[in-house]
């Protein structure tokens, strides 16, 4: 809101915005918004060793429960793509349109069902007297994340689960990372290896800082992915990276949300700008700003 209401009163020559608030300069004289493709997503990572969350199904039911289209259009503006792993449809070579999630919330029913998790009177659900809760966590300085941990949270509560929702520090997500859901973003356009590799190999379960965040461990992930990483074939790898995705989607460690579009706006005064598929990282390294030294000024 600040950077928005800063390039409304002239003081800057660019900047990044959230979706919504990047429409605003829509067909605004002086201005002109700047809308990059990406690999850079946001997603739910669900705890794997919380009781609720242990079970697959539970966390198949979580992604199919999940109305992403609905994020797209409302939260993002239209600005974005839907993600069901962590490898982004800019990843063309790699990237399996099949391995995704159906929005079926009744189908999502059935697999809390199946689980032992059923509702009661009033719609809520629990097990053996234990009910079904997943908070949502999300750094608070974040607005983007902040709406989507609303949705998620919005949908996930319409399954039957209580999912209270709570803006903090990426430091506590971290502490509470066995206990909770939260709101994390990453990848890049680069190589599945660099998007999936220490996000879901359970040899980083144990390790410290932004890898394998949820704990989670599948022992057909860790195959597909390490066969991928050490083969220099792209044939293996190309198989590799689908078994993958495939062993993914069957066992969900995440409910990934939404490949961003990144947003700019921009004066228009300026000319030599030149798009690119965007990482995670959009800072001065990449966005519009990778090309800085060759913008120039438009003749008057």
């Amino acid at each position: 809101n600040a950077r928005a209401t800063r390039m409304a009163a002239g003081e800057f020559d660019a900047t990044v915005l959230p979706p919504k608030l990047a429409r605003t300069y829509q067909n605004r004289d002086g201005y002109r918004v700047v809308r990059n493709q990406s690999a850079d997503y946001r997603g739910l990572g669900i705890p794997s060793e919380l009781p609720f969350t242990a079970d697959p199904r539970v966390r198949r039911a979580i992604n199919i429960g999940i109305n992403r289209q609905a994020m797209i259009d409302t939260v993002l503006a239209g600005a974005g793509k839907p993600a069901a792993t962590p490898i982004s449809p800019y990843l063309s070579q790699w990237y399996d349109a099949a391995a995704g999630f159906r929005y079926d919330p009744a189908g999502a029913g059935r697999l809390l069902d199946e689980a032992g998790w059923t509702a009661g009177p009033d719609s809520k659900r629990s097990r053996d007297g234990q009910p079904a809760r997943l908070p949502v966590l999300y750094p608070a300085e974040d607005s983007l994340r902040k709406e989507l941990a609303l949705a998620s949270a919005s949908d996930i509560a319409k399954l039957g689960i209580d999912a209270p929702v709570e803006g903090t520090t990426f430091e506590v997500m971290l502490k509470r990372q066995r206990e909770t859901a939260a709101i994390w973003g990453g990848g890049d356009p680069y190589d599945p290896d660099t998007a999936a590799y220490t996000l879901l190999n359970s040899r980083y379960i144990d390790q410290p800082g932004y890898v394998n965040m949820t704990r989670y461990r599948n022992a057909q992930v860790d195959t597909a992915l390490d066969t991928a990483r050490r083969s220099l074939d792209p044939a293996v790898r190309k198989r590799a990276y689908a078994e993958f995705q495939e062993a993914f989607v069957a066992d969900p460690g995440w409910a990934f949300l939404v490949f961003l579009d990144h947003m700019y706006v921009v004066r228009d005064r300026w000319s030599g700008l030149t798009p690119q598929i965007e990482p995670h990282d959009h800072g001065l390294l990449h966005g519009i700003w990778w090309n800085l030294e060759s913008w120039v000024p438009k003749s008057s």
